[in-house]
């Protein structure tokens, strides 16, 4: 892994699964249950210290980039924790995710798809919090989760 030795205007405002800010953040430790990328929704595994990728029927959180490894712009194939590893799971607070549908704006309610997708289309997907800002698909946008 190479040091960054310049910062320009080009380079990505942040990557998947980053904290959007420095408000109250809940932030929970389970282990991996095979291989689990930065940003996405996550469920109880078949143990419940295990997480997995959701899948609409449950939600725990958003699995957190950790800067204790590579970002997934050094990596050809994305970056992700490995099976048993601790995951750092956000169960309420502010993240970075990647948009799965065009036109999400701000205040639009977020669900998680059977895919494991973040959108702004209810169908039967699951309610998880909402957007603060808007984007298109594949554009990060911040996702605010806010349980009691």
């Amino acid at each position: 892994m190479s040091q960054t030795t310049g910062y320009d205007f080009t380079m990505a405002r942040g990557q998947a699964g980053q904290l959007a800010d420095s408000r109250d953040n809940t932030v929970l430790s389970f282990a991996a249950e095979g291989a689990v990328a930065f940003g996405i929704p996550v469920m109880r595994g078949t143990a419940g210290n295990q997480v997995v990728i959701s899948d609409a029927s449950s939600f725990v959180g958003v699995s957190l980039f950790e800067h204790n490894h590579e970002n997934e712009y050094q990596t050809t194939n994305g970056a992700e924790y490995l099976d048993g590893e601790a995951v750092s799971v956000l169960s309420q607070g502010s993240v970075l995710v990647a948009s799965s549908v065009d036109s999400v704006a701000a205040g639009d309610v977020a669900y998680v798809t059977s895919a494991g997708a973040f959108t702004n289309v209810e169908g039967t997907n699951l309610a998880v919090g909402e957007f603060e800002s808007a984007g298109d698909t594949g554009d990060l946008v911040v996702l605010t989760i806010n349980r009691p």
